[in-house]
């Protein structure tokens, strides 16, 4: 059974207060999100794989990747209106509004 993750990291300033979100396809049902006070955008995008992979092996993201032949990424343009996509980043504005 193939399960698909959307990812998204956000950060208000660079580095600033950030967060990050997770949620499985299609329902976005189960789902996470987090934030910190001072951080980047790129370590909140991060931080989203890391613990959507989290909740389904405890794993370090590198270990886990290089252990497993079934897991890959996909790269989705941000904003292009996937129902998904938009539900990720949603979540990690809120959670990065949070952080401040």
């Amino acid at each position: 059974m193939s399960i698909v993750i959307y990812t998204d990291g956000a950060c208000s300033g660079n580095p600033g207060p950030g967060g990050w979100a997770w949620a499985v396809a299609p329902t976005g049902e189960p789902s996470g999100f987090g934030h910190e006070p001072q951080t980047t955008n790129q370590r909140m995008e991060l931080l989203a794989v890391i613990n959507a992979l989290r909740t389904y092996s405890w794993e370090p993201l590198i270990e886990l990747v290089n252990s497993r032949d079934d897991i890959s990424f996909t790269w989705v343009k941000a904003h292009n209106g996937d129902p998904m996509n938009e539900l990720v980043d949603q979540l990690a504005v809120a959670a990065s509004l949070s952080a401040d």
